[in-house]
């Protein structure tokens, strides 16, 4: 089949990383490739710290839920201010944690004010997980990108106007859903050849399909 230029080629893998693993290769040896895969947006480190986040605005009392978000490096806080609020947290003296990140008193007070997608985004904004460094990582925009479109789709699927309601529903979702898996594409679109994990296999349509499953 090398001699069929038009053929399609699809490569079934079984992991992630050796999806990555082949593009680097094919990359590295000129040959255009198109690769997908999977990621789930709940166990992306974005979507943990996030729906972490949303736990805590939806029941200020899962302080636990806050110190995973202040140890996974959100709120701007220096190392030392931030062992020191994880130490007070844990021991039960979290209740004036708004003056040390006031960003959290801010979004209390948005959450009576904003739209519901609006608000959405201005969570991951304020906390300091959406940032231009990390945006800078194709998969984590991907993911982020997700995250604000399946907001969007249960807010107007059940027609939800506050954001509060909308968290709850969010992590209702995360809640029943267990994952929620994304493709994520990377190299050349318009290349015959297409690397995979065997997820997407269904619906897939290929004139040579090749399985390294081992």
């Amino acid at each position: 089949w090398f001699s069929d230029l038009d053929a399609t080629v699809a490569v079934i893998l079984r992991w992630n990383r050796d999806v990555d693993h082949i593009l680097y290769l094919c990359e590295v040896n000129g040959l255009s490739v198109r690769a997908e895969r999977g990621a789930d947006i709940f166990s992306h480190p974005l979507g943990t710290l996030y729906f972490k986040l949303l736990e805590y605005l939806s029941d200020p009392t899962q302080t636990e839920a806050l110190s995973t978000t202040i140890a996974g490096g959100l709120w701007g806080l220096s190392f030392d201010k931030s062992n020191e609020l994880l130490k007070n947290l844990r021991s039960g003296n979290g209740k004036d944690i708004e003056k040390d990140i006031s960003a959290l008193k801010e979004l209390k007070m948005e959450m009576n004010k904003s739209g519901v997608i609006s608000f959405i985004i201005m969570v991951g904004e304020l906390s300091g997980l959406i940032t231009a460094e990390n945006m800078e990582d194709p998969l984590t925009v991907e993911v982020w990108r997700a995250i604000v479109d399946l907001s969007q789709s249960i807010a107007t699927n059940s027609r939800i106007e506050n954001p509060l309601e909308l968290i709850k529903e969010l992590l209702n979702y995360k809640k029943t859903s267990e994952n929620k898996v994304i493709q994520i594409g990377r190299g050349s679109i318009e290349s015959n050849i297409q690397i995979m994990t065997a997820p997407p296999l269904k619906g897939l349509e290929a004139d040579y399909v090749c399985l390294i499953l081992s």
